[in-house]
């Protein structure tokens, strides 16, 4: 088949092509969207004419039909670490047709220094269970191409694409030196970012662990705050308090922000959980009327709402900053603290916070 009679048999099938690709995006999003292995992006097209005929054109020999040319329809996910990228290639296998024969693992056929090309890509097929559904039959037979590739792997392609240096020959002999220098270096930015990320869990882990024992241990950060939110039972108790005078429920599915309360708690330098648990207890009850007091003064705005909100699990950890920020003694810090990290502001705030202030400075 001429290559002339390849683009015609292209633009009689332009429309399943595009089928085809909408299909799989659909499929990959469904399989990696809200799943196990986080994922950046899916990405899906069918490969422009003007493209097709330059590729046609650089290796005439190569393809004799369209069929031979198996990224006409492609895929891209793109993971955000690149050991992310063996466990997309795992459900990928589960959940498709693979042509082994044709498929490459380019983390292992290329050279050191060519990390833009550490991709995986896999040539697959509709899994039979899939091909034989009705809506799908058009598609048996049919190949597309899924390349699997990290965040950095991805930009550095893209640049690279951008530039135009695919061709090592092209390339003058310092440009493919500083290539090789930038390419070590996002190599191991790669994995250094997975090893981050691989910290973060195990600590995230051992926090959650030490919490349901020794609390006191922990310093301050936003992993062994949403930590002793979750698990201490003193923080349970409070919220339950609070929303019970007030008759609202506690969401502990939401928690305030993390960043603001570590922020405020620098600032009156608690560092330590247990410096924030050790509050708790001896502020008890002063910050459970300081939460009332606000919260049920909010009523009428609360009632605007068309249905009636809930507070996020750790509420008593805000109250408990707005009244150490009100011990301090400054109307400002008072008023600042309570703009910052308030989860409603009612119409009165300003003379609501003075009296606040005002109260509290007095005990």
């Amino acid at each position: 088949m001429s290559h002339a009679s390849i683009l015609d048999q292209f633009d009689d099938e332009l429309e399943i092509l595009t089928a085809l690709s909408a299909l799989v995006k659909r499929l990959l999003k469904d399989l990696f969207i809200d799943g196990p292995v986080p994922i950046h992006s899916i990405r899906a097209r069918v490969k422009p004419r003007d493209s097709l005929e330059r590729k046609l054109l650089k290796d005439p020999a190569k393809y004799l039909q369209l069929a031979d040319i198996t990224d006409v329809c492609a895929a891209r996910v793109i993971t955000y670490f690149e050991d992310q990228v063996d466990a997309v290639a795992e459900v990928i296998e589960r959940e498709f047709e693979i042509d082994r024969a044709n498929s490459i693992d380019k983390r292992k056929a290329t050279e050191p220094d060519r990390f833009g090309y550490t991709s995986l890509h896999y040539i697959c097929g509709l899994s039979p269970a899939r091909a034989a559904l009705t809506e799908n039959t058009r598609f048996a037979g049919r190949k597309f191409e899924i390349q699997v590739r990290s965040i950095l792997q991805h930009a550095w392609a893209e640049i690279e694409h951008d530039l135009q240096y695919k061709s090592e020959l092209s390339v003058p002999f310092e440009i493919r030196r500083r290539f090789a220098r930038l390419a070590g270096l996002l190599e191991l930015a790669d994995s250094e970012f997975s090893h981050v990320r691989r910290s973060s869990d195990e600590y995230r882990k051992r926090v959650s662990a030490d919490m349901k024992t020794a609390p006191s241990e922990a310093a301050l950060d936003a992993i062994s705050l949403r930590a002793f939110i979750q698990e201490r039972p003193t923080v349970g108790e409070i919220d339950a308090e609070i929303a019970k005078a007030i008759q609202i429920q506690i969401r502990r599915d939401e928690i305030p922000d993390l960043a603001v309360m570590i922020s405020m708690a620098s600032v009156l330098r608690i560092t330590t959980i247990e410096q924030i648990e050790t509050q708790l207890g001896s502020k008890r009850a002063d910050l459970v009327r300081l939460a009332v007091k606000f919260l049920k003064s909010t009523s009428e705005y609360i009632s605007r709402f068309p249905r009636r909100p809930s507070l996020p699990a750790g509420i008593s950890i805000v109250y408990l900053l707005y009244l150490l920020f009100a011990k301090l003694g400054t109307w400002n810090d008072t008023k600042e603290a309570l703009q910052r990290v308030s989860w409603v502001v009612p119409p009165d705030f300003d003379a609501l916070a003075r009296e606040i202030h005002a109260a509290l400075s007095k005990d």
